[in-house]
């Protein structure tokens, strides 16, 4: 065993050492200690709930003041990525300079005195947001870095408060203070929480969308979410993937309008020059090759480019042919579980999720904050999972853990793991249905029975939604 555990770790790249050992067993034990009693929660006696519910909200606030430590420290002493970087594009453009033109930033290189690397993938580059996106930093621009920090912080805030809110309504319904505490305390063991806390990231805001577009999915305003995740992500804008196999028509107009909308709004407010700029001078096509391939990229594209010697070579980063070959069966086989789901829907979404993080070039180790939505759908149904209740907390201690470890590529399998988990399901829940239900058989209409919940998941999803709305 011990030989097979030195392969595992020379194969991810990983330099493990006590201190990321004991920061991912703690992430594994703090989830399956929520986990598990909220599961049992109902069969444990008052003076247990009371303690566990105790100890949950406990480890909460824990993390609420560790991370509020962080973000006033932040706060007073700016940090150079990332959030130095947001408040750069807002300089720029309060005083209407070209967000794209690399000339702009020359005056931050004696302001901040910044290392190379900071200067190699931001000040010689240029904004490499889209010209939409740029509406969120604009405001940052008006005020000293401290003052935009602080307020920075408090969006981002607000969005992580309604993202756990949202978690709890949508896959923890009807377990009241249990699923809220469950909520909070997933999203902060989750190692991406503390990064995009550390970097001033917009993943909370994100998350948010994500979950709001996860509400509406089947309504055609689940557009105007896709449009603005795109927007603060670009990234996002690979989820548009389910409605096309869907066939939501409505979802995806709603999607395309409302992102033209937003990019006439950019047009008018940063004006023709700096707006066609973005797709004339490619600002991503000049950042440094490392980028593609440092230890915080965890996907596919930057596993493939750290595992050879080779590198980009001559080619663009998204050229690589093993990458592409691996991008199109990944997009492949989830495009045909997707199409093929006519039930449990979610597990569709969710693979598509995962699919996201996986393929985009650029998907940092905080990415991950994302992953939380597949983890909660296969916990929603973790009576399909082989081992049942205590399979699947095995399965999402082990994906917390491998993210805490952030050695190697410990990340990246994590996610993929969970692909292979999710398309696993998908296949099963596929292949029962063709079994137990005969040709011709009007089974085919009736709406699934939860074997956990006792009720059919069409009730279960319009009750979720009659709560959202209320």
């Amino acid at each position: 065993m011990s030989v097979i555990g030195v392969h595992i770790v020379r194969l991810f790249g990983m330099e493990l050492s006590r201190h990321t050992l004991a920061r991912a067993c703690l992430s594994a034990v703090v989830v399956s200690g929520g986990l598990v009693p909220f599961h049992f929660r109902k069969h444990l006696p008052v003076w247990v709930r009371v303690a566990c519910l105790a100890l949950i909200f406990a480890s909460i606030g824990i993390c609420c003041v560790w991370n509020f430590r962080i973000m006033r420290s932040h706060v007073e002493n700016p940090p150079e990525w990332d959030f130095r970087v947001f408040w750069m594009y807002g300089k720029v453009l309060a005083r209407h300079g070209n967000v794209y033109l690399p000339s702009e930033y020359q005056e931050f290189k004696e302001l901040f005195q910044s290392d190379t690397q900071f200067t190699e993938a931001s000040l010689n580059v240029g904004a490499t947001y889209p010209p939409h996106s740029m509406l969120l930093f604009e405001p940052l621009g008006f005020s000293n870095i401290h003052t935009a920090y602080l307020l920075w912080y408090v969006l981002q805030t607000a969005a992580l408060v309604a993202a756990i809110e949202l978690l709890r309504r949508i896959f923890l319904g009807g377990s009241g203070v249990w699923g809220l505490g469950l909520a909070a305390l997933l999203l902060f063991a989750l190692r991406g929480t503390w990064v995009t806390i550390n970097f001033g990231q917009t993943n909370f805001l994100v998350l948010l969308l994500i979950l709001l577009y996860w509400c509406d999915h089947e309504l055609p305003r689940a557009g105007v979410w896709l449009a603005l995740g795109i927007l603060v992500k670009l990234y996002v804008v690979f989820l548009l993937l389910y409605p096309l196999l869907r066939r939501q028509w409505l979802v995806v107009a709603w999607t395309v309008v409302s992102s033209l909308l937003l990019a006439f709004a950019s047009l008018l407010v940063l004006g023709p020059t700096t707006f066609f700029s973005y797709f004339t001078l490619h600002p991503a096509s000049h950042l440094p090759s490392w980028v593609y391939s440092e230890r915080i990229n965890q996907s596919l594209l930057a596993v493939i480019l750290r595992n050879s010697n080779g590198g980009l070579g001559n080619r663009g980063p998204l050229a690589q042919p093993l990458f592409l070959a691996l991008a199109l069966l990944l997009a492949c086989v989830t495009s045909w579980l997707v199409y093929r789901l006519r039930r449990r829907c979610e597990y569709g979404l969710a693979l598509v999720l995962v699919l996201t993080l996986l393929l985009y070039p650029g998907t940092l180790v905080h990415y991950t904050l994302i992953l939380l939505i597949p983890l909660l759908v296969i916990w929603e149904y973790r009576e399909d999972f082989p081992g049942g209740i205590w399979g699947t907390v095995g399965l999402i201690a082990f994906v917390y853990g491998s993210i805490a470890l952030q050695q190697g590529d410990s990340t990246f399998a994590a996610m993929l793991l969970v692909w292979m988990v999710l398309a696993g399901l998908a296949v099963f829940r596929t292949q029962n249905l063709q079994t137990i239900q005969p040709e011709g058989s009007d089974l085919l209409t009736a709406p699934h029975q939860s074997r956990f919940e006792g009720k059919t998941f069409s009730t279960a999803k319009t009750s979720t939604i009659n709560r959202l709305r209320h």
